[in-house]
Parts: C-alpha cells; sequence; structure tokens
C-alpha cells in the first residue's frame, strides 16, 4: 500500500550543479538504504522494517517487516543478487538475521538462520552468498539454503567477506581470536587457498583496483594502518601510516583509479597507480562517504559533536578539493546512496527520520542535450542495467563513453567484460552516427 509522505520541494542552488531537490520525512527513522537502478526503488533500513521508496514518485510503495531483538541500534547490511532479482537484508541481531526480499514484488520469499553481524557478499560468477560468523556459510541462491558451512581450519571466521570478481576469490578474517590473520577461499570449489599476515590488525572490508589486482583495507575498529594486498599473489605489498576507522565506508574511485578512506577526522585519497597518499581532506566527524561516479564527486555526510551541527561536503574528486561545505541537512546524517539513473544523491538523516534529496548534474554532456541519432541503428547492448558483461550485436565495434564525453571502453562483437569499469551511465557510440545510439548502465 503507498504512503503519502510530507514533501518540501526546496530547489535551491548551492553550488555549480548541486541542489536540494527534495525533503522527504519519513514514517520511520532510517538508518541505511541501498538504490536499485533495474527498478528506480530506494530500500530504506529503519526500526523493524524495510522501506521502499518509488524514486519517480518519492512515494512509500511497500513497508517491509523484519524482526530484531534490538531494532533501535541494529540497521541492515543489504547484498543484491542481480541475477534473480532478490536483495539479502542482514539484521545483526535478528532470530533469523538474513531476509531475503524479492525485489519484484517486495516481498520476503526466505529467511535464513545466521548469527553474522557484518556485510554479505554476493558472488555473481556462482550465484552464491556469502557470511561470516565462526563458520563461512555459503547459501545457494537458487534455494535460499545453506549449502556449505566451512568450519574453523583452525581460525574462526568473522567480520566481513570480499570478493575479487577478477580472481574469483573471498576473503575473510578471524575476528575473535587472531587479528593478524585473513584468509583466501576459492569460490569454484570453496577449498581454502591460502593463509596470510594481512599486515593490520582485525582488516575490515577490501575495496578493489580491478584493473591493477589490488586490494586496500584498514583495520577494524578504528585501529591505525592501512594495507595494499597485491591479489595476485595475495601478498602484502605496503602499509601506510594512517589511521582508519571501519564505521566509515570506502569508495573506489573507477574513473581516476583511486580509493577513499576515512579515520572519521580526515578522507584520505590513494592512487592506486602509485600506491601513494595523494590528498588529505580534513572534516570532522565523517560518518559516511560516498562516490558519485556521473559527476566525479565524492559526497560525505559529517556530524559535529561539538555543537551537533549536520551537514554534507562535497569534494571534486579531479583533485580532491572541497567544492563544497556547511550544506546542513537533517539530525544525524548516517547513510549516503548514489542514484546513477535521476542523478541524485540520498542522505539517511536518522535524528529526524527525514531522507534528504540532492540533485547533482555533471559538467559536460546532459544525456537530455544529447541530439536524437538520425537514422536507427541495429545495435543491442544487453543486459541493461549490467554488471560484469554486456554483449554486442548488430555491429562488430562499439565504444562506451561515459556522460562527460570521455571514452571508457571499446566494445567487440559478442560478450565483453566490463568489470573493471565503475558503475554509473554509459552511452554507445557507433561509426556512422553522429549521436549515441543505446545506453547502458553499470550497477554493482
Amino acid at each position: 500500500m503507498k504512503k503519502p509522505l510530507l514533501l518540501l520541494l526546496l530547489p535551491v542552488s548551492l553550488w555549480g550543479q548541486v541542489v536540494v531537490d527534495t525533503i522527504i520525512h519519513l514514517p520511520l527513522p532510517p538508518a541505511n538504504s541501498f538504490y536499485l537502478p533495474e527498478l528506480n526503488k530506494l530500500y530504506i533500513s529503519s526500526v523493524n522494517n524495510i522501506l521502499v521508496l518509488d524514486c519517480a514518485t518519492f512515494e512509500i510503495v511497500s513497508t517491509i517487516p523484519t524482526r530484531s531483538r534490538y531494532p533501535e541500534v541494529d540497521p541492515a547490511y543489504f547484498a543484491y543478487n542481480w541475477r534473480r532479482g532478490k536483495l539479502y537484508t542482514l539484521r545483526w541481531y535478528s532470530p533469523e538475521s538474513i531476509i531475503v526480499i524479492d525485489t519484484h514484488t517486495d516481498s520476503v520469499v526466505a529467511w535464513i538462520p545466521f548469527s553474522g553481524t557484518r556485510d554479505l557478499c554476493y558472488v555473481s560468477s556462482t550465484d552464491r552468498v556469502y557470511g561470516a560468523w565462526r563458520d563461512l556459510i555459503v547459501i545457494d541462491c537458487e534455494t535460499d539454503s545453506v549449502v556449505r558451512r566451512i568450519p574453523p581450519q583452525p581460525y574462526q571466521h568473522s567480520g566481513a567477506v570480499s570478493w575479487d570478481s577478477v580472481g574469483n576469490k573471498v576473503y575473510v578474517g578471524d575476528g575473535w581470536f587472531h587479528p593478524r590473520i585473513k584468509m583466501v577461499y576459492s569460490c569454484v570449489n570453496d577449498s581454502l587457498l591460502k593463509v596470510f599476515d594481512p599486515g593490520v590488525d582485525w582488516p575490515d572490508v577490501f575495496y578493489f583496483s580491478p584493473a591493477r589486482r589490488r586490494a586496500y583495507y584498514g583495520p577494524d575498529g578504528g585501529h591505525p594502518g592501512v594495507a595494499v594486498l597485491d591479489t595476485r599473489r595475495d601478498s602484502v605489498i605496503k602499509v601506510f601510516d594512517i589511521n582508519y576507522s571501519s564505521w566509515v565506508r570506502g569508495a573506489w574511485n573507477g574513473r581516476d583509479d583511486k580509493v577513499y578512506l576515512s579515520d572519521e577526522v580526515v578522507i584520505y585519497a590513494i592512487d592506486c597507480a602509485t600506491d601513494s597518499v595523494v590528498s588529505e581532506v580534513p572534516l570532522r566527524q565523517v560518518l559516511d562517504i560516498c562516490w558519485v561516479p556521473w559527476s566525479n564527486r565524492l559526497y560525505a555526510s559529517v556530524y559535529r559533536y561539538t555543537d551537533s551541527l549536520t551537514y554534507v561536503a562535497v569534494l571534486d574528486c579531479r583533485n580532491d578539493s572541497l567544492i563544497l561545505t556547511g550544506l546542513e541537512v537533517g539530525s544525524f546524517p548516517l547513510a549516503i546512496c548514489a542514484d546513477e539513473v535521476n542523478q541524485r544523491v540520498y542522505v539517511c538523516c536518522r535524528g529526524d527520520a527525514t531522507l534528504y534529496v540532492l540533485k547533482d548534474v555533471p559538467d559536460g554532456v546532459a544525456e537530455e542535450r544529447s541530439p536524437k541519432p538520425a537514422a536507427v541503428s541495429p545495435l543491442r547492448v544487453f543486459p541493461s542495467p549490467a554488471r560484469d558483461r554486456v554483449w554486442l550485436e548488430g555491429a562488430d565495434k562499439a565504444a562506451l563513453f561515459a556522460p562527460d564525453g570521455r571514452r571508457a571502453a571499446s566494445l567487440t562483437r559478442g560478450k565483453n567484460d566490463i568489470r573493471s569499469l565503475p558503475r554509473g551511465i554509459y552511452f554507445v557510440r557507433v561509426a556512422g552516427f553522429d549521436s549515441p545510439v543505446a545506453k547502458v548502465i553499470l550497477s554493482r
């Protein structure tokens, strides 16, 4: 059932092409969110519920009940299976813990017993979901059942599970008794490939640079150090003497091949080409960061504890300079989410149960400004949205272009691997046509 919401339409220009589009007052305080471009919907984690927002009308079209022993402090973590249109939602303290949602009907199709407290990991190569809590569990997405439990051998499995899509392997640590242990498992047969010292205590989520076969990560719980891993050999090649907070999500900038991490008071930009810290941006107190691919900007939500001021800051990732500071939003902006289809940024404000919708229009060529092709092309590029691969039909060659006109990749007839490209909207061009003949959305 659709629920009307109080909308405040405030198209106030803030900086250049960043504007406040809408402020939505939610029925429950939000804690986290996940945007689904295929259906243009936003899934919002809230108290004992998942709210589903239609991003075309800004209406709550569904409320999905969940269960938790501690709903006030229990956020949800999302893992999306794009092959089956299922959203795997982890509630920390729920008796069943993993809720499987059919995103086409917004109905719960399965409850999976699991006691984990951190991120789930969807592996598209085998159509399985991995989670860690003492055992490493493997969920078959066809049946939504646990098909394998890998016991401690001898180390416990806990914390975040990260998937290297190029090497087709997952990484998991022992967050209980052995802070300097990281394990690598093959996604082909779930065999243990290697146990190694990750270079930092209790390593957290990995942020990958697929083209360079690197992974960047810091320690869980705010311990010092950020490490760089060569994922070909699974060996640590560098450890930065900088702080890191696992409470602030990191981000990989696929356009410039940079990783952004934060210790809550500084945002660090790491250049993956040189494995060096190229920028340090002081901001207090960072709650979340999000890279926006279409404008190549980094958004940060900030809660200043000294005077309870809450705002959003924006960095231009070309030179990592602050282009917008002090954009006041609702109380306690806990999470930021990018909407690459509508070129919006959603800010979940838990303190006053609001959702701030920011419109981010990039410099350069916008989709609406592109002239229509003078002729009809038989070319097809599918699927869209896409994840790892796209197929080209109707032409021997084509090219993908970003909204700013930058050539992103070349395509050939048949299957094309696009795992090295960042998510976002791309336009397809072929010889003989002055304008784009197709659009592809890459969502991961």
